[in-house]
């Protein structure tokens, strides 16, 4: 999936999971968040490492859109996920009135950020 939108619709999920070539690791992730008018006011991630899920919530009023943009990568944070069975996956969930997009989660290796 490379993009859903959830309309005034609470409840409203997207999933996104890696790639066949995933390894387990270290990652950073972030979605992407385009801002429009419409925007919700926040939106639920959950993720799933492959053996924990993590419930994080983004408030996206207090998102910092720079430059002559409507559009940025918003950090989830670090996490540590495993190949296996149970594989690990993102899902965005609307939590108030109005238009969250879900657009895309980008996975970076932690060991590409050093």
């Amino acid at each position: 999936m490379s993009y859903q939108e959830a309309d005034s619709n609470p409840g409203a999920m997207a999933r996104f999971t890696p790639g066949k070539d995933f390894s387990g690791g270290k990652y950073m992730l972030y979605s992407y968040f385009p801002r429009t008018a419409e925007s919700t006011e926040s939106g639920t991630f959950i993720i799933h490492t492959g053996k924990t899920r993590i419930e994080k919530t983004i408030n996206f009023k207090e998102v910092n859109i720079l430059g002559q943009t409507t559009s940025t990568w918003v950090a989830l944070g670090e996490y540590a996920f495993e190949k296996g069975r149970s594989k690990p996956y993102v899902e965005i969930t609307s939590d108030a009135k109005g238009i969250l997009a879900a657009n895309a989660i980008l996975w970076v290796p932690v060991s590409d950020q050093n």
